[in-house]
């Protein structure tokens, strides 16, 4: 009886060891993701260490002038907003240890940059953000021009390019070197024969560094190379498409708990922190709790 016993462990051992070694080789000997579907993480993060910037200044909240808390996170940002206007600097919202009730969210646009929200530490610092089931704690949010009907390139754009080209008068020929741009497949069918819900949610969001003209008509140097290969078509539903963008910049949100009170079931999505059109921002050492 121990012999039997002893056997059937042994080629429960086998069959495990056979399993794990099949879990474990690789796809066409680079990886399970294909080398098309790659990329290079490492130049993921801040492209500058916005924090180095110079002058800083502390606005403190409880010290502002105001009646309500809101009324105080209002006049700090306003104040900040003067500081970085003036001196191109940084300014921090700072919140000291405590609780802060908040009936409003706090919310930046594509006009201001270089500001910090800062507490003194996750465990510290707590802001309630009251009665706002339907809207954000944080909107941090850039803006974006439309999706015209002269914003298509034509030609495709392959993963490791950096150079855009589109006709005389389509794509390229309303920005400039320096704009922050948006290109997108349009209507990408990742689940054919399902329509997206989303129109433009496969692109990416770079910067134009140079622009010129050749025999084709326009082209454009971007700041990334593609991610992955974007294939033209001649129908306009389909086709590559790009747009200007003014992107909120330098935004962070530091040493802080958010809760929302009470914690109510949204009737359309919201979020604790949202950012769209942002650029070198930030969510460091954040507790997010209760989300909508």
């Amino acid at each position: 009886m121990k012999q039997i016993i002893s056997i059937t462990v042994l080629i429960l051992v086998i069959l495990f060891a056979q399993e794990f070694t099949y879990t474990q080789t690789l796809y066409n000997g680079i990886g399970h993701i294909p080398s098309s579907y790659q990329e290079t993480w490492t130049n993921a993060g801040l492209l500058s260490d916005a924090p180095a910037i110079t002058p800083k200044a502390v606005f403190v909240v409880p010290n502002m002038s105001g009646t309500t808390m809101d009324q105080k996170v209002a006049a700090a940002i306003n104040i900040a907003r003067s500081f970085v206007s003036g001196t191109n600097g940084l300014a921090i919202v700072y919140f000291p240890e405590g609780t802060f009730y908040l009936n409003n969210k706090i919310a930046l646009n594509q006009n201001d940059r270089n500001i910090v929200f800062q507490g003194a530490g996750s465990d510290q610092t707590t802001l309630v953000f009251q009665n706002i089931a339907n809207d954000y704690c944080f909107y941090i949010a850039g803006s974006a021009g439309t999706w015209s009907s002269n914003s298509d390139l034509d030609q495709d754009f392959d993963k490791g390019d950096s150079i855009l080209h589109a006709a005389s008068g389509y794509g390229l020929s309303s920005l400039s070197a320096g704009d922050w741009v948006h290109f997108v497949k349009y209507n990408f069918d990742y689940n054919t024969p399902h329509p997206p819900i989303v129109s433009d949610i496969v692109g990416q969001i770079t910067r134009l560094e140079a622009k010129g003209t050749d025999a084709t008509g326009e082209w454009g140097e971007i700041k990334d190379e593609a991610n992955m290969n974007y294939e033209d078509s001649p129908n306009t539903l389909y086709s590559l498409r790009i747009r200007k963008i003014n992107p909120i910049k330098n935004i962070g949100i530091e040493d802080l708990k958010i809760i929302r009170s009470p914690n109510e079931k949204a009737s359309v999505y919201v979020y604790n922190i949202f950012f769209e059109y942002a650029i070198n921002c930030w969510v460091r050492g954040v507790e997010s709790y209760k989300p909508s």
